[in-house]
């Protein structure tokens, strides 16, 4: 009988060494490896109405800091991510640009076959806001607390 307890006292050590360890790890998760971020909420609006579908870039004024980007929702509300995995923006002075585009279709007749079709697209918002040269919007991203905005995009 001390044998087979043994035996099984033998086999049953790793086991609960390996559950422990994976307990462990459990709690690390990949965000843990990122700066900390600050939660941004920018709400764009252009003649009073919300703007759906609009890309939202964070460009550093002094670029020292990566870019933050974030889609519209239905209600013009983006909230910009530095990192994909991590919700916010880290802390800096920003340039927004904002632009929707809708592309629209090559024409198919009289193109040669060898050559890709030229994409053409229309800018639905005022050029100005989609360059970083010439977009007038900025933030500024402290390092605690959150930023809320609201954009009103104008001709």
């Amino acid at each position: 009988m001390s044998c087979l307890l043994s035996v099984f006292r033998n086999s049953l050590a790793p086991c609960v060494l390996g559950v422990a360890v994976l307990a462990l790890l459990g709690g690390c998760s990949r965000t843990d490896i990122y700066p900390a971020t600050t939660p941004v909420t920018l709400t764009i609006t252009y003649q009073g109405e919300p703007v759906e579908g609009a890309t939202v870039i964070l460009i550093s004024e002094e670029g020292t800091q990566p870019m933050a980007k974030g889609l519209t929702d239905a209600t013009g509300v983006a909230k910009p991510r530095t990192f994909p995995e991590v919700p916010g923006v880290l802390p800096g002075k920003y340039i927004v640009v904002v632009h929707k585009r809708k592309f629209e279709p090559p024409p198919t007749a009289g193109l040669a076959q060898d050559l890709p079709p030229e994409v053409t697209y229309i800018d639905l918002l005022p050029a100005k806001y989609g360059d970083k040269d010439r977009s007038s919007l900025r933030v500024d991203v402290p390092a605690a607390g959150s930023v809320t905005e609201q954009i009103n995009l104008a001709d």
